[in-house]
């Protein structure tokens, strides 16, 4: 009868852990690192040139850079 109960224990216990998975997050991650399952693409030669920029920002406009898992911003 223990092995039963430690045999059923277990296997509780085994189940429980398959469903207890982190959550990593990667923002902070280097941009150069390899990703799990991808494949790598074909470099292209890109030649850009950016002459100007203009764009308008409300003074209301407010962003917060906490580290959180969801953004709390009005920019994303």
């Amino acid at each position: 009868m223990k092995i039963l109960k430690a045999v059923t224990f277990g296997a509780i216990i085994a189940a429980l852990n398959a469903c207890s998975a982190v959550d990593v997050v990667s923002r902070n991650a280097p941009l150069d690192a390899p990703r799990l399952g991808a494949l790598s693409a074909p470099q292209v030669v890109r030649d850009y040139s950016l002459h100007s920029i203009r764009f308008a920002v409300p003074a209301d406009m407010t962003v917060s850079e906490a580290n959180s898992y969801y953004p709390i911003a009005d920019i994303v």
